[in-house]
C-alpha cells in the first residue's frame, strides 16, 4: 500500500472513531470522536450565537491511518508469519493469533487491499469456522468487528 492514510467519509464517524486533524492545516493531531464534535453543518449555533465548525466542512484536513500490523497487535494478536500458501501469486497475507481469547483465532490480513478474514477453531477440536470476511480499513473498524464477533 503506497499511502498510509486516507480521507474519511462522514459516514465513518462514530463514537470511538480514531482520526487525525490538521488544526493549523499542517501538523496533525490524533483525535478520538466522542460525539461532541458537530459532524455536518446545518447552521449549528452555540449559546452565544456563534456557528459551530463542522467536521464535514474540513474533511480535507482529516486523515485516518489504514490498518497495519501495529494496530492489529494492539488488540493482543501476535504476528506469526507471512502465509505463502494462500494465493501466493496475488497476496502475502499476515496471520495473527491472539493470546487471550476462547479457542484459537487466526487473522489473515492482506495489506494491499485491506481484505481480512478471521477464523476460529473450536477448543479441543480441529473444526474451523469463519467469524468474519471482508474489508477492514482502519483500527476503529477492526475494534468494532472484534466486538461484534465476541473477541473483545
Amino acid at each position: 500500500m503506497e499511502n498510509k492514510y486516507y480521507t474519511p467519509k462522514i459516514e465513518e464517524f462514530h463514537v470511538g472513531f480514531e482520526y487525525e486533524f490538521a488544526f493549523n492545516k499542517k501538523n496533525y493531531t490524533k483525535i478520538v470522536y466522542d460525539g461532541s464534535q458537530v459532524l455536518k453543518s446545518k447552521s449549528y449555533y452555540d449559546d452565544y450565537g456563534c456557528e459551530y465548525d463542522a467536521v464535514e466542512d474540513d474533511l480535507k484536513y482529516c486523515r485516518v491511518k489504514y490498518l497495519d500490523k501495529e494496530d492489529i497487535e494492539s488488540f493482543g494478536f501476535t504476528y506469526i508469519d507471512e502465509d505463502t500458501y494462500i494465493l501466493p501469486m496475488l497476496f502475502k497475507p499476515i496471520i495473527f493469533s491472539p493470546g487471550k481469547v476462547w479457542g484459537d483465532i487466526i487473522m489473515h490480513y492482506h495489506p494491499e487491499d485491506n481484505y481480512t478474514s478471521i477464523t476460529g477453531f473450536s477448543e479441543g477440536q480441529e473444526e474451523e469456522y469463519t467469524l468474519f470476511m471482508g474489508l477492514i480499513k482502519n483500527k476503529s473498524e477492526l475494534k468494532k468487528i472484534l466486538q461484534m464477533i465476541g473477541v473483545l
